[in-house]
């Protein structure tokens, strides 16, 4: 094996009731470690460390404690007793891995942020939660917030609304459409909603926005 480039850990954190779909490149295959872990500690410590909602956890060392937890389960079989008390430990472990930052360099920064401001602006008009928005780049939220406002100087969040407020002020502009309208094809809650933060972003109200313009 000498001389050849050591392949990179990717580690697919698949929460319970949610659908993942991946596959590896034929012409490079990759070995797969799969653990099946459920019930409430699982879902304790998923809360606990807050991962939230990131999938995808590259080039974490955690190999030798997916491999310490495999040797338990094949040495201790007949004692499940034994395996669920020391692999609850191994378990946390884990997930305490799992919930360490990841130092990124500035390509990897530049990367993250450049996935999620395309995946915001594709669905600006969308109901969208950071979560998500972190989901869809494969960071977690915090990440996301760091890499985004580095990049871009405002964090997703903020980008995200102000994409929002941009396309209410271009359709009270440019078209007929009544506010009560602006506001379903934007997916506020409502029309009270969406005035008051409109209100707030641009100073008037959406009616006066647009009776301000068309005046000029």
């Amino acid at each position: 094996m000498s001389g050849l480039a050591r392949p990179r850990a990717t580690y697919i954190f698949c929460r319970r009731g949610v659908r993942q779909n991946y596959q590896a490149n034929p012409e490079d295959p990759f070995e797969k470690i799969w653990i099946n872990m459920r019930g409430s500690l699982c879902d304790a410590l998923y809360e606990q460390y807050d991962l939230s909602g990131a999938y995808l956890y590259p080039q974490r060392p955690l190999k030798s404690l997916f491999q310490s937890f495999l040797k338990l389960c094949e040495d201790n079989y007949a004692n499940p007793r034994y395996v669920s008390v020391r692999g609850a430990l191994i378990v946390h472990e884990i997930f305490a891995a799992l919930s360490e930052p990841k130092k990124m360099d500035d390509d990897q920064t530049s990367d993250y942020a450049s996935r999620a401001k395309k995946y915001i602006d594709l669905h600006a008009a969308e109901p969208l939660t950071v979560t998500q928005v972190a989901a869809h780049a494969g960071v977690s939220v915090s990440q996301l917030n760091r890499s985004f406002t580095k990049r871009y100087g405002i964090g997703p969040y903020r980008y995200y609304t102000d994409a929002r407020m941009n396309m209410a002020c271009s359709l009270l502009r440019n078209t007929g459409l009544q506010v009560q309208e602006v506001s379903r094809r934007l997916h506020f809650r409502d029309l009270h909603y969406f005035s008051a933060a409109f209100k707030e972003y641009a100073g008037v109200s959406p009616k006066r926005y647009r009776q301000q313009n068309a005046e000029d």
